[in-house]
């Protein structure tokens, strides 16, 4: 075969590959020649853009200053205070004589204080119109006052104004004298004379539009405009790039955002003619290196045919060999390192001489080792197709290697068909979900298990599968393997337990339900009876007062008990209203322990410790009593008649020991630990599953709510609740509740003076009229002026017809429009100060919790006592009054 000659020739290639790389190499070191220029270029550039808009930036506050200067100079003047009573003669001639001169703007006026009525202006067109509404006019009034760039109304050019207030000789503001500056003007401040590179400078409004009358509106210099310079400055930024301009031409610029003046100034210097230095030097370079590669490539053509005359004969003696002739030798003419080269060529052909005898004896042991594998692999196959387990192996290219016959049997294929088939081909559901943990345990590298579901004819199969990866001797996984076993029966058998689970919760649910209904009908019919029986003994005794005040203070009595029944059923449901506040669990402890010592008989021992430093955290101080309350007298009545201890301990730790299964809290910060733990009998595991149920109790007078409360209000606070209990050793109660930072000092006690005498005026919006009069004759009988409204809506509107003498409102929570939340937002958006008590006669909800922060909202739970209302009342406008 007749090859190409140059693919033949030494020479030429190694010619060649010199001129390549010697080409390569200049346009390399061209190319790092022309950015490195490039750079140096861009950043000198750079940083006399940073320069200029530094030098811009002050020219245009002085421009400014100085026009803002002028200004409060004219205002001062005896013909601007003229010029405010209507004579504006004086006024107008000074304008036309310093306004080309000095103060370079497109119109002055000045304007009526109050009305905001053009007395003047150097557009006599505008006299007589009203600018009560702008900016400039309203802040002007009272302060010397620069307003920034913004649209003007008449033809929405950007427009800046500046405007000072024209007092008169006892000090009082009589006019507004404002200056709409000429921005054209403020925008050849800073315009740069031409240079070696020319730089074009441009300010642009917050609103992507260019200041000037010069540039705006023109087609190449339209409203709207944006670039990477531009929108940078428009959002408060400043800095320097590359990047194209608003007309899509690429430039080197820097921006900088002006707050002073709200305005972007924008410099920038097209690419094109920034960087022509370098590109005269890239040609100039190019050009240079071309001759000399070419003379380089002259002189290797000579050196490399003389180098290579030797090796020719070596290739002669190579072809001999390749041919079968291991007798070739190739002739050793020279020391160099061709020379070496043709003793290592003979050396080689003298060991392939001998490796070539060696070879011969090796295929007749590799033979025999072959026969041998192919019986072990025959045992193996023996073994694997007598087990009732799937067993399968995967090689790397992800082909089957290994199956017994039982997995043939259940993907319905033969087991001799297996064998070299595609992982993906595997059919069936169980097929793909066997592929599917191959897949994953060759992703993780590590023995994974799963159940797989296979509907057959007669039944669901379920398999347990476990994928492993195989392993050579260096630890390379090189296989995965995978068997499964039948777990059918097993599920089966799984199923009905859950079954029959779910059966026994359910039961136990609707069981707890029924004791809670009826346990609740049983108080609250209790509770009504007591009321109706002493409204029909008022009724009776309407002409006895002695009677009627007693009947009042049993149903007072009954509905104090129905108001507790309520609350610890919210209690047991997590729900618990509370008045937040920081307190000290120790004082907490010292106030109750007292109480149950005393009501309980001395033969049990009361033992506090951990008292000696403050606990503080965050909670109702009432309800927190009520925990302690219940605990220790749950204590009490565990030890019964015999000689007892109870301990109250309290401690502060550093975590919370998480038990398993148990949802940790959201708090990551310390805890205080409150322990009770007594030495009665202690209760079985059947009463400690149930000892939080509601209406659930072991006491014949109890009513089963006093721990179900318990929990609730510990859970409301973010707290947890742990028992330890077993017959014999006693109970322990462990309430867990996040650790709060230490109260510096007591709040302020709110004023208990009567707010009658103020004669204020409170507005109340309930849509109980009942309530509603309830509440209105209490504020009444405090000396206050009361106004009503029966729903959301119609008390908007009583607030805005009365809004400037009511100082206090009370909303209900459900009413019909607005809510009480809702009507207080409005409210607050006429009267942001105005003070608030919201009443419910549900619990404290997570609706309220963006009101009731506010230290000018309280919230009033229903049912109410009238004292409550009123100092509730008598707090809000002492502290208003205050404020």
């Amino acid at each position: 075969m007749i090859r190409d000659p140059l693919r033949r020739s030494l020479v030429a290639r190694l010619s060649g590959s010199f001129l390549a790389l010697s080409l390569a190499t200049l346009v390399l070191a061209t190319y790092v020649s022309y950015r490195s220029a490039e750079s140096t270029l861009r950043d000198r550039l750079l940083n006399r853009l940073e320069t200029f808009a530094a030098e811009d930036a002050r020219e245009l506050s002085a421009w400014l200053d100085r026009h803002r200067e002028t200004l409060r100079f004219l205002s001062s003047l005896n013909i601007s205070r003229r010029a405010a009573a209507g004579d504006t003669v004086g006024f107008a001639q000074i304008i036309r004589a310093i306004n080309p001169v000095v103060f370079a703007a497109n119109e002055v006026e000045v304007l009526q204080v109050p009305g905001g009525r053009v007395l003047y202006s150097t557009e006599a067109g505008r006299v007589g119109s009203y600018r009560v509404s702008q900016l400039y006019y309203l802040e002007g009034r009272t302060q010397p006052f620069t307003q920034p760039i913004y649209p003007g109304a008449i033809d929405g050019h950007p427009t800046l104004t500046v405007a000072v207030p024209v007092r008169d000789a006892d000090g009082v503001t009589r006019a507004v004298l404002a200056a709409h500056l000429d921005l054209s003007q403020m925008e050849s401040a800073i315009q740069k004379a031409d240079d070696a590179v020319p730089v074009d400078a441009y300010l642009v409004s917050p609103f992507a539009e260019f200041v000037s009358a010069e540039r705006f509106g023109r087609p190449d210099a339209r409203r709207g405009v944006h670039s990477r310079a531009i929108d940078g400055a428009r959002s408060g930024t400043s800095g320097t790039g590359l990047y194209d301009d608003y007309a899509g031409r690429p430039v080197i610029g820097a921006w900088r955002w002006l707050p002073d003046h709200r305005l972007g100034l924008v410099l920038e210097a097209q690419q094109h003619d920034a960087f022509a230095p370098a590109r005269a030097l890239l040609v100039r370079s190019l050009l240079v290196g071309l001759i000399a590669a070419l003379l380089l490539s002259i002189g290797v053509v000579a050196v490399t045919r003389r180098l290579t005359a030797p090796l020719v004969g070596m290739a002669a003696a190579a072809e001999r060999v390749a041919a079968g002739d291991f007798t070739a030798m190739a002739p050793v003419g020279r020391e160099d390192e061709v020379g070496a080269l043709a003793t290592a060529f003979n050396t080689m052909t003298t060991r392939l001489r001998t490796a070539y005898g060696e070879l011969a004896d090796q295929v007749q042991a590799t033979s025999q080792a072959l026969a041998e594998a192919q019986a072990s692999r025959a045992l193996l196959q023996d073994v694997v197709d007598n087990t009732s387990t799937l067993i399968l192996v995967v090689g790397a290219d992800e082909r089957v290697r290994l199956a017994n016959s039982r997995l043939g049997e259940v993907l319905g294929l033969a087991t001799a068909s297996l064998l070299g088939t595609p992982l993906s081909a595997l059919p069936g559901p169980l097929g793909r979900g066997i592929g599917a943990l191959v897949q994953d345990a060759r992703a993780a590298d590590t023995a994974i298990t799963r159940e797989i579901d296979q509907a057959e004819a007669d039944a669901l199969h379920a398999w347990q599968c476990v994928a492993f990866p195989l392993t050579d001797a260096d630890g390379l996984p090189y296989a995965i393997g995978l068997v499964a076993t039948d777990l059918t029966e097993r599920a089966r058998l799984e199923e009905e337990r859950r079954a029959r689970d779910a059966s026994v919760q359910q039961a136990q649910k609707l069981e707890s339900l029924g004791i809670m209904a009826g346990g609740i009908a049983h108080d609250f019919n209790n509770l009504l009876g007591a009321i109706l029986g002493n409204v029909d003994l008022a009724q009776a005794a309407i002409h006895n007062p002695t009677e009627v005040a007693e009947a009042l203070e049993q149903i007072t009595a009954a509905a104090r008990r129905a108001s507790e029944l309520s609350r610890q059923m919210l209690a047991y449901a997590g729900r618990a209203s509370l008045r937040r506040e920081t307190l000290d669990a120790r004082q907490i402890v010292q106030d109750i322990v007292p109480l149950v010592r005393a009501s309980q008989p001395k033969r049990i021992e009361f033992v506090v410790d951990g008292a000696d430093a403050p606990r503080w955290v965050e909670a109702d101080p009432a309800q927190l009593s009520q925990v302690v309350l219940n605990l220790l007298a749950n204590a009490a009545e565990a030890i019964g008649d015999a000689p007892g201890r109870v301990t109250l301990s309290l401690s502060s730790q550093a975590d919370l020991p998480t038990l398993e299964h148990e949802e940790r809290p959201p708090h990551q910060g310390r805890w205080i630990r409150i322990s009770v733990e007594d030495t009665g009998s202690g209760m079985s595991a059947d009463v400690v599953a149930r000892i939080f149920d509601p209406f659930f109790t072991t006491k014949a007078s109890g009513r089963g709510l006093g721990l179900s409360a318990v929990r609730g209000i510990i859970l409301s606070v973010g707290g947890v609740l742990r028992l330890d209990s077993a017959p014999g050793r006693g109970t322990r109660f462990d309430v867990f509740l996040p650790e709060a930072e230490p109260r510096s000092d007591a709040a302020e006690a709110p004023s208990s003076t009567p707010t009658g005498r103020r004669k204020a005026t409170v507005l109340v919006v309930d849509d109980e009229e009942a309530l509603r009069r309830v509440t209105r004759r209490t504020l009444e009988l405090s000396g206050l002026n009361v106004v009503e409204a029966p729903d959301g809506d119609a008390g908007l509107l009583r607030f805005k017809e009365f809004e400037g003498v009511i100082s206090l409102v009370v909303l209900d929570i459900t009413m019909p429009g607005l809510n009480g939340i809702e009507l207080l937002a409005e409210i607050r958006k006429l009267r942001p100060d105005m003070p608030a008590i919201i009443a419910s006669g549900y619990d404290r909800s997570d609706e309220l919790a963006s009101a009731l922060p506010d230290e000018r909202t309280r919230f009033l739970q229903k049912p109410f006592e009238i004292a409550t209302l009123r100092e509730m009342a008598s707090e809000l406008l002492a502290r208003r009054k205050r404020s």
